[in-house]
């Protein structure tokens, strides 16, 4: 109510779900997973030795997957690789899925252990899913997300972790239907705005 007695309307609503059941499979990623390695789509973790050459592969499937996406601004590549540099000692690979289909990144699901529960709780027991990118041909690459992130949860659940957030998921993305088949909401966010007077 703030907000809307200033002025203010809604822009946009945004999700985060909660996995809690981290031994839930997703019924649509095996049959996926298989029609994506007949077509040639491979998966493996990051290679942190390459970090920066990782990074060029994220970034060339973001800013293709990304640029119809509500507000996006796309990142010149030294900008984006500072922003994910700063989090660097924060990532277990093993957490991070990338996507390839002859000889080219074409995916990504970059997860992160919940740093900030080690100050809380004194241990970390959330993984959260920062980012799923995936390039934007259904015909090749559908399913690809759902694969990731049930792949995701069977690692994190391997490595002794307890839950899995999909943080900040845009009302109509796709991610929030592949969150739904094994979490449900836990945050609701809102995006309010107004018009500026010059």
């Amino acid at each position: 109510r703030h907000w809307t007695d200033a002025g203010f309307e809604s822009l946009a609503h945004y999700f985060s779900g909660l996995v809690g059941d981290l031994s839930r499979r997703d019924p649509r990623a095996e049959a996926a997973l298989q029609r994506l390695t007949r077509t040639g789509v491979t998966l493996r973790t990051l290679d942190l030795a390459r970090f920066d050459d990782e990074l060029r592969g994220i970034y060339s499937v973001s800013t293709v997957s990304f640029r119809d996406n509500f507000l996006y601004t796309e990142l010149p590549e030294e900008e984006f690789r500072a922003q994910y540099a700063q989090i660097r000692l924060a990532v277990r690979p093993e957490l991070v899925l990338m996507a390839e289909h002859e000889q080219r990144t074409v995916g990504f699901a970059f997860s992160v252990p919940d740093v900030h529960e080690q100050t809380r709780d004194g241990r970390v027991r959330t993984v959260i899913v920062k980012t799923i990118a995936i390039l934007p041909q259904r015909a090749l690459y559908g399913g690809l997300g759902s694969v990731m992130v049930d792949r995701t949860h069977q690692t994190a659940q391997a490595l002794g972790y307890e839950r899995v957030i999909h943080a900040l998921m845009h009302e109509s993305n796709q991610s929030r239907n592949i969150s739904d088949r094994t979490g449900h909401t836990m945050r609701r966010y809102t995006l309010y705005a107004r018009p500026l007077r010059a």
